[in-house]
């Protein structure tokens, strides 16, 4: 339970909900301690961990969630890893649970040696599965093809609308604490340093920027495997003074405030979280055309394909964080049902519903 964007969706509705009525337990798949885990054993969760999904670990795990299972006497279990879900919920199927969501959060599957494993469980998911959810229509139709379309629900990635209005006094002070001035064009990237997020592809955008304008720095916020290697390029190409690595934070709506723009060129995304909250605070923001559609729910963010390169990116950077801050997003997105005060109860009546359901 890290600062990433599905661990964010969580706790955006775990904090929310009325836990006197539902409560949230997790199970996650590191032995470590996670960024979230004390603020959930605060909300009164419990912390279950469990091997990673790996081949090698497929008995062991199978073991362990069902011994977990048998000890407590949960009615739901709502899986959100995508096709490896097959796993708990087959163990969650044996043991009676009579709730078994499959959560889709994404448009495609990681390509690596699991893959031919991943798409076996795609295959599985009706087998297993009794209720299929998702963040956008596409990202459902993507995991469950075979079920018919009035079975899928979507919970969308809604955020707390009031965090994320801009406020010009609050950039002014967070922009000096960062030493930049208002001659200068601050933009960034949030996320996991991992592949699918190509915060490689940002660095080269930098340095293209670099060319028209002196006056711009990057700043990359979040963790993980990649970020020494990326580190590493911006030295490479002497970039260096010019990128900001800010690691995990929890002030993503003070950073936002300072920004003029944010990329999001990933491989392949849902819908997320990071981008409803650049929309929100009104943030200019230019995400890949791997990100999903329906993401794009205010004017002030735009889709561009990644074979554009680095100069098609560059420009429209210039063109957008030179413009006015975009206003009434909030509005827009509390419109479209991305106000986590309203979602979380819808949300919550939706699992209280279904408690009374007997074994499938």
């Amino acid at each position: 339970m890290d600062r990433a964007g599905l661990e964010t969706m969580l706790m955006n509705y775990y904090r929310h909900i009325d836990r006197t009525v539902v409560q949230f337990d997790f199970l996650v798949h590191r032995s470590r301690a996670g960024s979230y885990d004390e603020e959930i054993m605060d909300l009164g969760g419990k912390i279950y961990h469990a091997p990673r999904l790996f081949p090698q670990n497929y008995l062991t795990y199978n073991t362990q969630i069902s011994k977990l299972l048998r000890g407590v006497s949960y009615k739901i279990i709502h899986s959100h890893i995508d096709s490896m879900s097959v796993f708990p919920l087959r163990a969650a199927k044996k043991l009676g649970i009579p709730v078994r969501i499959a959560h889709s959060h994404s448009c495609s599957l990681d390509i690596d040696y699991r893959y031919p494993i991943k798409v076996v469980a795609k295959r599985l998911m009706p087998q297993h599965a009794t209720d299929y959810w998702a963040c956008s229509e596409k990202a459902g139709k993507f995991l469950f093809r075979t079920i018919d379309a009035a079975e899928l629900h979507v919970v969308k990635n809604a955020i707390d609308l009031r965090r994320f209005t801009h406020d010009e006094e609050g950039r002014r002070r967070t922009r000096e604490t960062m030493g930049l001035d208002e001659s200068q064009i601050a933009i960034c990237q949030i996320g996991r340093f991992a592949k699918v997020k190509n915060q490689s592809f940002s660095i080269r955008i930098l340095q293209k920027l670099l060319e028209y304008n002196q006056n711009v720095r990057l700043f990359l916020i979040g963790d993980g495997p990649l970020r020494s290697e990326i580190s590493d390029e911006a030295t490479r190409r002497g970039l260096g003074s010019k990128v900001a690595f800010l690691g995990e934070r929890t002030d993503i709506p003070e950073l936002m405030n300072a920004m003029d723009a944010m990329l999001m060129p990933s491989l392949y995304e849902g819908v997320p979280v990071s981008l409803i909250e650049a929309q929100s605070a009104g943030l200019w923001s230019i995400a890949s055309t791997a990100v999903s559609e329906d993401a794009i729910l205010t004017p002030c963010a735009v889709r561009l394909p990644l074979h554009a390169g680095e100069e098609a990116w560059a420009s429209a950077v210039l063109e957008l964080a030179t413009q006015p801050r975009f206003g009434d997003a909030g509005s827009m997105l509390r419109a479209k049902g991305y106000d986590i005060l309203t979602s979380s109860q819808q949300l919550q009546a939706k699992y209280l519903a279904m408690t009374n359901r007997g074994t499938r």
